[in-house]
């Protein structure tokens, strides 16, 4: 057996836990919304960038199953066969309107789960304390849907373990746990990481953003990581990820507008055409 398999737990043993110790009297950890079928690969798109009909596209071009936007409504346009997973961003002063919302529409939409906050741990993003955080839970608990704990900017930070933590201690829920990743083209260390945050919250795992990035780079020229061996890197990784029962889903980050870091990481060009990395990430079903 291995470390993944000795790792996973599967639905059937998450059931039975559940029934063991409501048969004890216990209040029960694990979750219990149903885990509903669907492709894994994904894209994180908003529509501040660019008009909703080219993101239509560009979710039809790559063969994407799911799409999300940070927001907690779809866009004007989503295609077909295509689902939307919305996202509180972070707790605020409306967040029982945003939820109230959410709980409200969410059927009609068929929607099944919801991430939980983006970046709490950057000031620049989420921008919230783990206190904040856990008194809120409950009320994304409440919408009655699968939940994705916050995506922090390292998936195994202080924040991140001591939210989980406090998940864990106040007898929360979390049903997935929720990672962004912007490294090298590396295969192994990018399933290392996977397979680590797995370990450390024993939880199935959607990479809710990811790309390539040299943080050393002011522009594309700079950039060490180019095109052609980001789509290698593609080509070698997504088929990993899709036989891993760990991983639930997984959302590149077009990065359509970043700089240096993430020039090169660009799945579409200007005029709508995929990348040589685009057609990488399009080959993968």
């Amino acid at each position: 057996m291995n470390p993944v398999q000795q790792n996973l737990i599967t639905r059937r043993q998450t059931l039975t836990l559940a029934a063991s110790l409501i048969s004890l009297g216990c209040k029960s950890h694990v979750s219990l919304p149903p885990i509903p079928k669907h492709g894994k690969k994904g894209l994180c798109l908003t529509d501040k960038r660019r008009p909703t009909e080219k993101n239509a596209r560009f979710l039809k071009s790559i063969g994407a199953h799911w799409l999300y936007n940070w927001n907690i409504d779809p866009p004007e346009i989503l295609p077909q066969g295509i689902s939307f997973t919305p996202l509180i961003y972070r707790t605020s002063a409306n967040i029982d309107q945003q939820l109230a919302h959410l709980k409200a529409t969410a059927k009609a939409r068929g929607i099944s789960e919801l991430l939980g906050f983006n970046e709490p741990d950057s000031p620049t993003q989420g921008n919230t304390t783990v206190e904040d955080a856990l008194n809120a839970w409950p009320k994304l608990e409440a919408t009655g849907l699968r939940l994705g704990s916050p995506a922090t900017v390292h998936p195994d930070n202080d924040w991140m373990r001591a939210f989980m933590k406090g998940i864990d201690e106040r007898g929360l829920r979390v049903d997935f746990v929720c990672m962004h990743t912007y490294a090298g083209p590396g295969v192994e260390s990018f399933l290392k990481k996977v397979r680590e945050t797995h370990r450390l919250f024993n939880r199935p795992i959607w990479i809710t953003e990811f790309a390539v990035a040299d943080w050393k780079a002011k522009s594309r020229e700079e950039n060490r990581f180019k095109p052609q061996r980001i789509a290698e890197f593609l080509t070698e990784l997504l088929p990993h990820l899709e036989s891993m029962d760990i991983v639930e889903r997984y959302a590149w980050f077009h990065g359509g507008v970043s700089g240096g870091p993430l020039a090169n990481s660009k799945l579409f060009n200007p005029d709508g055409s995929l990348t040589v990395v685009g057609e990488a990430y399009r080959k993968t079903s």
